[in-house]
């Protein structure tokens, strides 16, 4: 459900921070006020930022969507905000377009993927959405990508050391499908559907640990005899709504790590901070405003179907 604004003509974009919101909407398809605020407003006032938000709303730029219960709030691109990207955008797209389809699992799965990094993108760190992965032509991939995958997960992450590089894959699966659907997860994770690129890991996010059990059951029936995936790591959507990257995943054979510690394995310095934190009271937290509400209405399962 939409609250739909009349445009206010006079309302521009004004400055750097405005366009890079609505980059950022772009590429994660939505985020919450909370997760706009700790990106790009950490040096106002809350009130201040909700106010900017609200008028690049007033704009016709971005709108906020609620869910039935009109108490949980996510932002989105309008179609003024999306011409506006389009410009940063490679000249030829392989589709053209912006809006998720699947608003819940789009949400969680921005937040899985940006995690700890997102205040701070360190330059050894590269992440490519699902969004990019859609709509960006297969030349246009980061090195780190294959082109020609039949199957496109939620995004990947790329970690670069000084002499090597690291590549993730996030999956989030909370709908755990029949064993068919997953066949072509085997060409994107398996030897034969790739190149020279190699995936070093595959992190899931499932609804429980039963249905991780049943997943990893299923992928690896494809994939495990040659894959070149060296390890799948899996985690569940209520270990992760408490902990954050902090969670541990649920049937680790190689030891018990945390998304946060896979990911920061070749970094250098402490860049990866309060996942907990930033995980639970930001990019979860679908709040509308920060400076009125002194409570968390954190993000549940089927929230925005």
């Amino acid at each position: 459900m939409r609250r739909k604004r009349k445009p206010t003509r006079n309302t521009k974009i004004a400055g750097k921070r405005d366009m890079k919101i609505l980059l950022f909407l772009w590429k994660w398809k939505m985020a919450t006020t909370h997760t706009l605020a700790t990106r790009y407003f950490y040096d106002v006032s809350p009130a201040t930022a909700y106010r900017r938000l609200y008028r690049l709303a007033e704009g016709g730029f971005i709108t906020s969507r609620c869910d039935v219960s009109g108490n949980k709030f996510i932002w989105i691109l309008e179609q003024k905000g999306f011409d506006v990207v389009r410009r940063y955008l490679p000249a030829t797209l392989q589709e053209e377009g912006f809006k998720s389809e699947h608003a819940g699992h789009d949400l969680v799965a921005s937040a899985f993927h940006l995690g700890g990094f997102l205040k701070n993108v360190p330059e050894q760190v590269e992440l490519f959405s699902e969004q990019q992965l859609r709509r960006y032509r297969p030349k246009d991939y980061p090195f780190f990508v294959c082109p020609g995958i039949e199957h496109r997960p939620d995004g990947y992450t790329c970690v670069r050391g000084d002499d090597t590089y690291k590549v993730f894959a996030f999956e989030v699966e909370l709908n755990v499908k029949v064993k068919r659907r997953y066949n072509t997860h085997y060409w994107t994770y398996g030897k034969e559907g790739r190149e020279a690129h190699e995936i070093d890991s595959v992190l899931w996010l499932t609804a429980s640990k039963k249905e991780a059990a049943r997943l990893k059951k299923i992928v690896l029936n494809y994939s495990a005899s040659d894959s070149i995936v060296k390890h799948h790591s899996f985690y569940t959507l209520s270990d992760f709504l408490k902990y954050g990257w902090d969670a541990k995943e649920v049937l680790g054979e190689y030891g018990s790590k945390s998304v946060k510690e896979k990911v920061s394995t070749l970094l250098t310095n402490k860049v990866v901070t309060e996942s907990n934190h930033v995980c639970s009271q930001v990019l979860l937290n679908t709040s509308k405003t920060l400076h009125r509400s002194k409570t968390y209405r954190m993000y549940e399962f089927g929230d925005f179907c």
